[in-house]
């Protein structure tokens, strides 16, 4: 068995779980209002954000397993959604890891002073240095956490974009198919062939250019993100300068102090962490920007639909 047809199966056995659940819940007299609860809080134990972006991958594996089991080859616009939202979710982790590093650094300024009130005179430059520190490390992180917050931060909004983007396509998908079958079958009396052609015809389309709008906002978001990312790496030179100066003040001393010793291997061992952190995220925020870019070039080359070629070759002649 595949990895995406494993990847199914499980998602099929954890949502059939979910529905058995619910019907029990409802035959015990449950009232709609606390099924939907029910729902969307078996949701969020998943890990998922929202029903939208349940919808979206129940719908996108299902399409996947599908393809699977009647040995196609793996639709690549499917693909690349994936691996999309696997790189928005790395991103989303590497921001938590930034601002746990800058969570676990909230006592160096506190330090800083204590050892400045300590020296008395001698302490003066380190205690300006610990008030700066602070200042910048608060903004660095006030930035982080709106980044990863629930409402209408950049990740929510980018999120939200991919989310819609494949379900759109995977629509699209569907729609297609069902007219590629509906175009083969007989005439069949009662039916107006005509209508639902067009119909289905109309969602196709319609879905398509939703999929290439919800991938064009994810290259606007995706693009002031990494705007933004680079404007943290350049912050983080202003930490790098208050360690150097740390570092500089220890040596001035009459003395070594161990305290300050070990503040200035505090905030090497913490910045060289961010700036991890903040590469990483730059990186796979590259890979979101060139999956949405690919998929996007992908989706307004998709061939015609039934009919349009002959649209076209009349509007020519």
């Amino acid at each position: 068995m595949s990895r995406s047809a494993q990847a199914a199966e499980l998602a099929a056995r954890q949502g059939g779980a979910a529905l058995r659940a619910l019907r029990a819940a409802e035959r015990d007299g449950a009232t709609p209002e606390a099924s939907r609860d029910q729902l969307l809080a078996g949701i969020a134990a998943e890990g998922i954000p929202d029903y939208a972006a349940f919808q979206a991958g129940a719908l996108g594996r299902e399409l996947r397993a599908r393809d699977d089991a009647l040995q196609r080859p793996p639709d690549p616009r499917l693909a690349g959604f994936f691996a999309m939202n696997s790189a928005l979710s790395q991103m989303e982790r590497a921001a938590s890891d930034v601002l746990a590093a800058f969570d676990a650094s909230r006592t160096i300024p506190l330090n800083m002073r204590l050892i400045a009130s300590r020296l008395g005179t001698a302490g003066g430059a380190i205690s300006t240095m610990s008030i700066n520190y602070s200042a910048m490390s608060d903004d660095m992180a006030g930035w982080i956490r709106r980044f990863v917050g629930k409402q209408d931060s950049v990740s929510a909004r980018i999120r939200e974009a991919a989310v819609g983007g494949l379900f759109m396509t995977s629509l699209a998908k569907l729609a297609q198919e069902m007219l590629e079958r509906f175009e083969a079958e007989e005439p069949c009396t009662g039916v107006d062939a005509a209508t639902e052609r067009k119909t289905l015809a109309a969602i196709v389309a319609s879905s398509r250019e939703a999929s290439v709008e919800h991938l064009r906002q994810v290259e606007l978001e995706a693009a002031q993100l990494g705007r933004n990312v680079l404007d943290l790496k350049r912050h983080t030179t202003g930490l790098g300068s208050v360690r150097m100066m740390c570092r500089i003040e220890s040596a001035s001393l009459p003395r070594a102090d161990a305290a300050l010793t070990a503040i200035v291997e505090q905030l090497d061992a913490c910045q060289n962490m961010i700036e991890r952190h903040l590469d990483r995220i730059i990186a796979l925020n590259h890979e979101v920007q060139g999956a949405s870019a690919s998929l996007r070039t992908r989706r307004q080359r998709a061939p015609p639909l039934p009919g349009e070629e002959d649209q076209a070759r009349t509007s020519a002649s």
